[in-house]
């Protein structure tokens, strides 16, 4: 017997929509504090202490020093790749817990997700959505069609993705594999270990794990 969805919560609604109007006026560090709202939705989703939980994991994240570097000015890691990432985390959690068969809306969220994920960092996106999909189908059961929905939701995330590339490339003139071949080139270096990595360790695309 499937267990009755959760009634929403006013307290965690209202403390997101409050982190949210503080992002805004805040700027260069909104994305920061939507990561730490999605947190706590994340955190809602998997225990029911998740005021304690989330809440000491979102000050933890406002309080790391690389988190604090990052929103001092705009930055891909801090403001962009994490809130969009949690977002993507988080529709995951909250879709795989509901009783039945994934519902075409609500995939088709987590393909926009996933799409908006590859958009904003693809060196680390490859990682991220494969330990995504196979989570999906541990957690899921039964498992045949876990494996379906996970195929199904990665694959429409990364056809828009590829989609949309298409079109921006189209629309720039950039060459439709030079992020790819660019992409294989700096993952190529990473893990034979080349003067290039050594030469370069400090910039943010050649970190892939």
């Amino acid at each position: 017997m499937s267990s009755p969805r959760r009634r929403p919560n006013s307290t965690s609604t209202t403390t997101c929509a409050i982190i949210s109007a503080s992002a805004w006026e805040l700027g260069p560090a909104a994305g920061l504090l939507l990561a730490a709202g999605l947190i706590l939705l994340i955190a809602r989703e998997v225990t029911k202490r998740w005021r304690v939980i989330g809440g000491v994991a979102a000050i933890l994240l406002l309080i790391n020093p690389f988190g604090i570097q990052g929103s001092t000015f705009l930055d891909i890691d801090t403001q962009v790749y994490a809130p969009i990432l949690m977002l993507a985390i988080w529709l995951a959690i909250r879709y795989a817990r509901r009783p039945g068969a994934l519902g075409i809306g609500d995939g088709s969220l987590l393909a926009v997700a996933i799409e908006l994920v590859c958009w904003t960092k693809l060196t680390t996106a490859i990682v991220r959505v494969g330990v995504l999909g196979v989570w999906w189908v541990l957690s899921r059961r039964p498992v045949r069609r876990a494996m379906v929905e996970a195929a199904a939701f990665v694959g429409a995330g990364a056809g828009l993705f590829f989609g949309t590339y298409a079109l921006w490339c189209a629309a720039t003139g950039i060459p439709f594999s030079y992020t790819f071949e660019v992409t294989f080139e700096q993952k190529s270096n990473r893990l034979f270990s080349e003067w290039l990595v050594v030469d370069h360790a400090v910039h943010w695309h050649l970190r892939w794990f």
